[in-house]
């Protein structure tokens, strides 16, 4: 039986492939140790910020629709269905704090073979 897996946008920091592929073992939060990457693609009308606070007071990056022309781009990987909880629990969307993202389910990109649905998380 073949794993079901999902296909990733990755932007910021979470284009780093060694980053999501944490296990956990160096005391930072569990993401995905099986994610495979795919291939860089864009989001349109979108802008990146950093002025999103975290809990440890630190910069974190988000995305934000515009009107603008502008683009983020980021990264397209594949990850097992069963490993979505973790990347959803380290991108601080299983809680009801605010310093956490959100999951988007049916996140549209633009890779240079056609449009993809991803999953991504924006604050």
């Amino acid at each position: 039986m073949e794993e079901t897996k999902f296909l990733y946008f990755g932007y910021g920091s979470n284009m780093l492939l060694k980053k999501l592929h944490n296990d956990g073992s160096d005391g930072g939060p569990k993401r995905c140790p099986s994610a495979e990457y795919i291939c860089n693609c864009w989001v349109e009308n979108y802008e990146l910020s950093f002025g999103k606070e975290s809990q440890d007071g630190s910069g974190k990056c988000n995305i934000t629709k515009t009107e603008n022309k502008s683009e983020v781009h980021g990264v397209l990987f594949s990850i097992p269905e069963n490993e979505k909880t973790d990347l959803s629990r380290a991108e601080g969307a299983n809680s009801n704090q605010p310093s956490g993202y959100k999951i988007i389910d049916d996140f549209v990109v633009r890779t240079e073979k056609g449009d993809k649905k991803t999953v991504t998380y924006i604050a």
